[in-house]
């Protein structure tokens, strides 16, 4: 542990100095560094002298660097020739010259923050050891693979009894599954010979993410409570068929089939509303009520400019206890003539809540 004690010796020295004011700041730091640095190297050693053991057609050792969770470190092998340049025999699981545990960080930062190079930047700050963005990019993908080779299943958490809050009301038990697309954060070589709309080169790639959800309890405020341990998703960048046929297979992995109520949630979208006619037949569709939400507002600052806040909040209670229909109707019936001239952004919202009304009946659900 040389390292970390030349950092706690160079702290208590000037800590005892007079006029000292106690340790330096950024000594907490340093000492995790210097830790990491002491580890790195005593790791090395282990590989070293379980590569000192006698292997048949071996001719002595070679050293690789591999990515630990504590950053690169040295490890040895017996060399064969012929043999290649194999994943280290040490650690197992590993893959892309990185560790199980250091591949599940950093493609976990890959994955949700704003770019490969804030990944990178972020991991420096955070784990304390330099990696690439196009490291990061590799080891993310090379993870998502991994996952995506996995068969939806259920977690062992989600049988788990949960606490449920106060003043709930007890329903009919309810299979929810919610579904949207997303674009994500990509480098060139993501969208390189990718189509985008219009025929033009796609600036980024979409990402179809789905939740699969059940319920038996309403809160005072007529939310369903859904505990964290009773949803699971899924995430996929294949087609909407073959993404409806894994978030299906999800549905039944939880229990769709015993359930005498299904509920299908969505913006939606035409693709989705196909896909949940297609995959989760006499489900309930429904539009979620923040979109609805916000194609109302922009209804409502056309029509009543000046009373805007006022006016949203009353036509929203109203679609909340009713429908879309009814709140649509209270409008036409309050601004006759607002509806013969409006601008193209209000036309298109309110042609998005006529043609969803269906989808819209709050108040029944």
């Amino acid at each position: 542990m040389a390292n970390l004690s030349e950092v706690v010796s160079a702290a208590v020295a000037k800590a005892i100095e007079p006029g000292g004011n106690g340790l330096p700041e950024g000594f907490d730091a340093d000492a995790f560094a210097a830790v990491a640095a002491d580890l790195r190297e005593h790791l090395s050693l282990v590989t070293r002298t379980l590569a000192a053991q006698p292997v048949k057609g071996s001719r002595g050792m070679r050293a690789c660097k591999l990515l630990t969770l504590i950053g690169l470190v040295s490890v040895y092998r017996r060399y064969i020739p012929g043999g290649g340049r194999p994943e280290s025999p040490v650690f197992s699981g590993c893959q892309g010259r990185a560790t199980r545990s250091a591949r599940k960080a950093v493609s976990r930062c890959g994955a949700t923050l704003g770019s490969m190079h804030e990944a990178s930047q972020t991991i420096d700050e955070l784990l304390r050891f330099r990696i690439s963005p196009s490291k990061v990019r590799k080891l993310t993908l090379l993870e998502g693979k991994s996952l995506s080779a996995r068969p939806p299943s259920k977690s062992p958490a989600f049988d788990r009894e949960t606490v449920i809050p106060a003043k709930c009301t007890r329903v009919q038990k309810t299979i929810l599954v919610s579904a949207d697309g997303t674009c994500v954060p990509c480098s060139k070589a993501d969208t390189a010979g990718i189509q985008g709309r219009d025929g033009i080169q796609a600036k980024s790639r979409e990402l179809k993410l789905g939740m699969v959800a059940d319920y038996e309890w309403l809160g005072k405020d007529g939310v369903p409570v859904i505990p964290a341990n009773k949803r699971q998703y899924i995430v996929s960048h294949q087609d909407s068929d073959f993404f409806g046929a894994e978030l299906l297979n999800l549905a039944r992995a939880l229990g769709l089939g015993g359930s005498g109520r299904i509920q299908f949630m969505s913006d939606g979208a035409v693709w989705l509303a196909k896909l949940a006619g297609d995959s989760f037949k006499g489900a309930e569709f429904t539009v979620d009520f923040y979109h609805a939400c916000g194609y109302l507002s922009t209804l409502c600052k056309e029509l009543g400019a000046e009373e805007h806040p006022r006016l949203f909040k009353k036509v929203r209670r109203i679609m909340k206890y009713y429908s879309a229909d009814t709140a649509l109707r209270h409008l036409r019936k309050k601004y006759p003539d607002g509806f013969t001239n409006m601008s193209q952004e209000a036309n298109q919202a309110c042609s998005y809540l006529e043609e969803r009304r269906r989808n819209m009946e709050y108040g029944r659900l």
